[in-house]
């Protein structure tokens, strides 16, 4: 017997299908007898059947099209590589290895050049004008932050690469991948959408070097002065493969019985934010004990033990554990009751700071990876065998975000730790022991990191504007229990809108991870493709051709209607001249974003601070005007399609330093401090650590 079409295939002109199901779906059981030609009486648990299997196939088309999973695909490669140019600069603590500054030699560099400390870049720039090329050879968070920094402080647009060793698992008989290393790939896809002029890429040599190796690496540098390279590789053998996201249906395992808490269920981080949401599912679907982490706020405590005691949970009991100390956590997993054997870890407890990679301090990084990463680390590693002998290790679910899977700007720390856990789920599952790592996009219900209600619901608007949507709870449960009862190790589970996400995502550089979605593709064509500066370098020949006073009047047009873009508003109406960016809903993403589109559009080199030193579009045009060399108009630029400018005396919409000390002059010394609050902490978390523990920021 043939199936009903699935609801994921029935369009396209199925309309006899199309009349069968809206009659299945009707109440009307004296028609569907007759169509089916049954007796009335035997029509009604068809009917019950069919409309619970419609149900199911829609839940099922609806979840997968929230999935997708990281895979790599084999490259062509070309059988004459371009050749280096200029010398090489290699950033290391120790010497590189001969091999490898002698391929970089023979591939065509004039020089190789040891950096042993990242503090020296400068110094190393000035004594050698004709470096090409940076090759960071750390392969720790700390080291890539280092020389990422350094790089952008000097204000240099060059290439920097990123070399790895078993940081990824892009073959199947690759090993059991490094997290420590992986969290390298996610400071730099962070960097490559905060510094995209200083952007080369990530290549992950195998675990254990093979000839030839360095040789092909040469290869592959000289493509980092292609706008449209590849730039995440991993080099295995005499293959390259290249980074790709790609979609994951779901496929049923036959004999998969559906996923159940059983004996003891641990949650790191739950009692607030995921942690409770997912203590609340677990407590729904019958968990016998439930063993909470995580600060509770006073006389909270019996209240959170009620309600989950009433949802259906046998026993709940809250635990202090300091995740990041070993003795804490062995005291956490031998507090498991033994008639309750543990089998399964949720660890979704994590700290974040927001804070753009120039401004990250390696104790901010530190903090980032302590509970998240040594947390993990110590569960997987005192889990690794059953508690009584014989018995199985329990599952370690590890809670990650997007933000590792293509980055976040403003959100370098958060990055490198949740890409730390993906490769965690992998090394454990490649040791036998059951483990996965979801990447979460937002969660409809669970904070984000914003000062207070307004500013949440403002980010939250702000995402789904540029095509990422929060999760239904709902979706959020049913994906996990289904990556759970597959034994999935990694999947990436998020709403995303390609049509507006993939356009900003690519806006200031390419975005090969996206190639294999047809989605991302078909929009970025539709946008006009990856290379969306091309074309602009006219601006500024066309800017010197207008008197002074068209000239501010034409750029400002073209910065409102990038902000625009960037808000996902519909045209440059609906950002006024100057509306300070903190007003239009502007954060450290939509800033960094207006930042590189505006780069790339006027050839400039502007600030990572753009929004935060020159918070109106009409002082960013003015700013971008001077560096072209041109000076716009004395006076506002017309207010055209904006209507009509606010009052310049209002230092909330002032712009120039002699603006402001006018219009603070009057100022008392509490007005003064507020106003110094309010405008320097425009940008509010620029630094500093989010109100959240559990906050799984995902943009683009």
């Amino acid at each position: 017997m043939t199936a009903p079409a699935s609801p994921a295939t029935e369009s396209g002109g199925a309309g006899s299908e199309d009349t069968f199901w809206n009659t299945v779906e009707s109440t009307d059981l004296e028609e569907l007898s007759t169509a089916l030609s049954l007796p009335a009486d035997s029509v009604a648990p068809v009917v019950s059947a069919l409309r619970a299997w419609r149900e199911r196939s829609r839940s099922a088309s609806a979840l997968n099209g929230l999935r997708y999973r990281v895979s790599w695909t084999a490259q062509y490669e070309s059988p004459a590589p371009e050749p280096l140019t200029g010398s090489w600069l290699l950033s290391s603590a120790v010497p590189p290895a001969a091999e490898l500054t002698g391929a970089l030699v023979a591939a065509g560099a004039t020089g190789v050049h040891h950096l042993p400390d990242p503090a020296g870049l400068a110094e190393a720039l000035d004594t050698y004008p004709e470096v090409a090329g940076v090759l960071s050879l750390g392969a720790t968070p700390a080291g890539a932050l280092a020389v990422t920094q350094a790089l952008a402080a000097t204000g240099r647009d060059l290439p920097l690469w990123h070399l790895t060793s078993g940081a990824v698992r892009a073959d199947p008989g690759d090993p059991a991948p490094d997290p420590a290393q992986a969290a390298v790939w996610g400071i730099g896809r962070v960097a490559a959408l905060e510094h995209p002029g200083q952007w080369g890429g990530l290549v992950d040599l195998p675990a254990a070097a093979v000839p030839g190796q360095y040789a092909r690496l040469a290869g592959v540098l000289p493509t980092g002065a292609d706008p449209q390279h590849e730039d995440q590789l991993a080099l295995r053998g005499t293959t390259t493969y290249a980074r790709r996201l790609t979609r994951a249906p779901q496929q049923a395992v036959p004999g998969a019985a559906a996923w159940r808490p059983r004996g003891t269920t641990i949650v790191t981080g739950g009692t607030s934010g995921m942690g409770v949401l997912l203590a609340r599912w677990l407590a729904r679907s019958g968990a016998a004990h439930l063993l909470l982490t995580g600060p509770v706020e006073e006389g909270a405590a019996a209240e959170l033990v009620a309600e989950l005691t009433e949802a259906g949970a046998g026993r709940v009991t809250l635990a202090d554990c300091v995740l990041t100390e070993r003795e804490s956590v062995r005291g956490l997993l031998d507090s498991v009751p033994s008639e309750q054997p543990l089998t399964a870890v949720f660890h979704t407890a994590g700290t974040d700071s927001w804070s753009a990679l120039a401004d990250l301090s390696p104790a901010e990084l530190a903090e980032g990876l302590g509970v998240r990463c040594t947390g993990a680390a110590l569960l997987h590693e005192l889990t690794e065998t059953g508690a009584e002998p014989g018995a199985e290790a329990p599952e370690l679910v590890l809670f990650s975000s997007v933000a590792g899977v293509w980055g976040s700007a403003g959100q370098g720390a958060h990055a490198a730790g949740v890409a730390w856990l993906d490769a965690l789920a992998e090394a454990r599952r490649a040791a036998g022991l059951p483990a996965t790592s979801v990447a979460w996009g937002p969660w409809e219900e669970a904070p984000l990191a914003a000062p207070d209600a307004p500013a949440q619901e403002e980010r939250r608007a702000q995402l789904k504007r540029r095509g990422l949507a929060e999760l239904p709870t709902g979706a959020v449960l049913d994906a996990l229990r289904g990556a759970l009862a597959q034994r999935e190790t990694a999947v990436v589970v998020a709403e995303v809108d390609w049509a507006r996400f993939a356009p900003v995502f690519t806006a200031s550089r390419p975005g090969p991870l996206l190639s294999a979605l047809p989605e991302a593709v078909e929009a970025l064509a539709e946008s006009g493709g990856e290379s969306a500066g091309a074309g602009r370098s006219a601006l500024a020949d066309r800017l010197s051709g207008l008197p002074p006073e068209e000239r501010e009047a034409e750029l400002l047009l073209l910065v409102r209607q990038v902000a625009a873009a960037v808000l996902g508003h519909q045209g440059a109406q609906e950002v006024p001249a100057q509306r300070p960016f903190k007003e239009l809903g502007f954060d450290s993403l939509a800033s960094v974003s207006l930042r590189n589109q505006l780069a790339e559009a006027t050839g400039t080199r502007l600030p990572a601070t753009l929004v935060f030193d020159h918070p109106t579009p009409l002082a960013v045009t003015r700013l971008i005007l001077t560096l072209l060399g041109g000076a716009g108009a004395d006076g506002p630029a017309e207010a055209e399609a904006a209507g009509a400018l606010t009052d310049a005396r209002d230092p909330a919409y002032a712009t120039g330093t002699a603006e402001v000390a006018e219009a603070v002059a009057a100022f008392s010394d509490e007005e003064l401090f507020d106003f110094i609050e309010d405008r320097l902490g425009s940008f509010g978390q620029r630094g500093g650590a989010g109100p959240g523990r559990d906050d799984q920021h995902s943009t683009a």
